[in-house]
C-alpha cells in the first residue's frame, strides 16, 4: 500500500491509540474443537494443545502494555519524522537524526505468564508494510517494527547482521542499521528468548552486548525478560543497571475473580465444551487455586483432563481438575505453584527460586483489580514481621491463626479477601500439603 500522507511515519499509528481497535486487532478467539473423537487419544491432545496455542485472550493487562507500545512508537516517529522534505534531506546526511542511546523498556513476568505471546500479538496489531514516495519521486518502503528472537549462538554481531542482512564488526553494523532504521521508518525493535544467554556468567556478558548493541540504534527497544534475568542483571555495575532496568513492567497473572480470568476459562471451555463442564464462574478461584493464575499452568492443567477424560469417558469438572491437579504430568506445574505460595514466608526459598519472584517492587501500572501475585509480594511485609518475633511470641500468634479442626474434603480453598494475608497465605500451604 502506499501513502500519500505529509507524515506516513505518524499516521500509521493513530488509529491505534483506540483500546477497542487494539484490542479488536490483536484477539484470536477459540475454535470449537468438534472432531476429536475421530481420533486417536494422542492426536486430539496434540490437536487440543495446538489451539490453546493459537487462542489469544487480551486481558486489560495486554491492552494497556501494547497500548504503552504503541505510544513509545508513536512518540519516536513524532520527535524524529517532521514531514517528508526534512526526511529527505536527514537521509542523505551524514547522521540520521536518532538519539546515541534509547532507553529499553523491559517486559518480566513469570514463565508461562504470556509474554512471548503478547510480543506476537505486536504483529497483528502493528501497521502493515506499506510505501510512500518523497519529494525527490522516489519510493520509499515503510516498516513499522522488527521483533528478534535470540537463539543459542545469538551475540551483538548475529542480532545486527540479522537487521540489516550484512556482515561486520559491530560499530559498522551499527552505523548501517541506525540508517536502514530510518529510512525504513522502524519505530520498534522487539527482543525475546533471552533465556538462551542467561546459562552462565559469561552468557551474562553476551546478554549485556546483546542488549546494548540494539540500544545504540536509537530507535524504541522492549526487550522479554524472565525473573532470572532480571537477577542476573543487577548484578551488573550502576550504569548498565540505570540503562537497562529503568522502565520494567510486569505481566502478571490474573486475579481469581477478574473478570479477564473468568473470560479466558470460558474461551477455554468453548473449544471443547461437551469434555470441559466445569462452571468457568463458580469455579474460577478454585481454578485459579490448581494453577496461579499462569497461562501455561492452565493450559497444561486442561490438557492433561482432556487427555483424561477421553480415556475414561468422563467428562472434566472441577473434580476431574483437581485429579490432574495431582497427576504425575503436572508435578513440575505442582511444584512451582506451591512454592510460589510459600515463598514470601521462607527466608531459604526465595534464595534456592529466584525463577519465582522479581527482585523489583513492581505493580500493575493500570485501573484493575489487584491480582493474585502482587497479592503474594505485599504480603512479604508481614511475614519478615513473623519471622522477626520470638518462640513465644511466635507460638501465641501460631495458636491464635491455628485453624480449627474439620474433615478432609477435596473442594479448594478459595481466596477470602476478609482473611489477613498471613491468614491466606498459611491457608493455602496447607491446602498444599494435605492434597500434594
Amino acid at each position: 500500500m502506499t501513502t500519500s500522507t505529509e507524515n506516513p511515519w505518524v499516521e500509521r499509528f493513530i488509529p491505534l491509540l483506540n483500546r477497542d481497535e487494539i484490542r479488536r486487532k490483536v484477539e484470536v478467539r477459540p475454535q470449537l474443537f468438534a472432531d476429536y473423537e475421530q481420533l486417536s487419544a494422542v492426536e486430539a491432545t496434540k490437536e487440543l494443545e495446538k489451539r490453546f496455542k493459537e487462542v489469544f485472550f487480551p486481558s486489560g493487562q495486554c491492552i494497556e502494555i501494547l497500548h504503552e507500545w504503541v505510544g513509545l512508537a508513536l512518540e519516536h516517529c513524532r520527535h524524529h519524522y517532521r514531514g517528508r522534505r526534512e526526511f529527505l534531506a536527514a537521509l542523505y546526511g551524514k547522521d540520521v537524526p536518532l538519539p546515541d542511546f534509547n532507553f529499553p523498556m523491559c517486559l518480566t513476568g513469570l514463565a508461562g505468564s504470556g509474554k512471548s505471546q503478547l510480543l506476537n500479538a505486536l504483529g497483528r496489531l502493528m501497521p502493515e508494510n506499506s510505501s510512500f514516495t518523497g519529494v525527490d519521486n522516489t519510493k520509499f518502503g515503510l516498516e513499522s517494527h522488527r521483533v528478534l528472537t535470540v537463539k543459542v549462538k545469538g551475540s551483538a554481531t548475529v542480532i545486527l547482521e540479522s537487521l540489516t542482512g550484512q556482515s561486520g564488526g559491530i560499530p559498522e553494523l551499527t552505523n548501517v542499521a541506525r540508517k536502514r532504521s530510518y529510512r525504513d521508518g522502524w519505530a520498534l525493535l522487539g527482543i525475546d528468548e533471552f533465556q538462551f544467554l542467561t546459562q552462565s556468567e559469561k552468557a551474562n556478558t553476551k546478554l549485556m552486548q546483546v542488549l546494548m548493541s540494539v540500544c545504540y540504534l536509537g530507535i524504541p527497544v522492549v526487550y522479554v525478560a524472565n525473573f532470572s534475568m532480571l537477577h542476573k542483571l543487577l548484578r551488573r555495575n550502576q550504569e548498565d543497571r540505570q540503562r537497562l532496568l529503568g522502565n520494567v513492567w510486569g505481566l502478571f497473572p490474573e486475579s481469581p475473580t477478574s473478570s479477564d480470568w473468568v473470560s479466558m476459562l470460558e474461551w477455554h471451555k468453548s473449544i471443547a465444551p461437551d469434555i470441559f463442564v466445569f462452571d468457568e464462574v463458580g469455579d474460577a478461584q478454585a481454578i485459579h487455586q490448581l494453577t496461579g493464575g499462569i497461562n501455561r499452568a492452565e493450559n497444561k492443567l486442561l490438557i492433561i483432563a482432556f487427555r483424561r477424560a477421553l480415556e475414561s469417558g468422563q467428562a472434566v469438572g472441577l473434580r476431574e481438575l483437581e485429579t490432574a491437579y495431582k497427576s504425575r504430568d503436572y508435578a513440575v506445574y505442582r511444584t512451582d505453584i506451591e512454592l510460589l505460595s510459600k515463598l514470601p514466608l521462607s527466608t531459604v526459598l526465595p534464595k534456592a527460586n529466584k525463577d519465582l519472584w522479581c527482585p523489583f517492587d513492581i505493580s500493575p501500572r493500570f485501573d484493575s483489580e489487584e491480582v493474585f501475585s502482587v497479592k503474594r509480594q505485599e504480603r512479604v511485609g508481614e511475614a519478615a514481621l513473623e519471622a522477626s518475633l520470638n518462640t513465644a511470641e511466635r507460638n501465641a500468634l501460631k495458636a491464635l491463626s491455628k485453624p480449627s479442626p474439620k474433615q478432609k474434603t477435596s473442594k479448594v480453598v478459595s481466596i477470602d479477601k476478609k482473611k489477613s494475608q498471613v491468614e491466606q497465605l498459611k491457608e493455602d500451604s496447607a491446602w498444599f500439603d494435605e492434597n500434594s
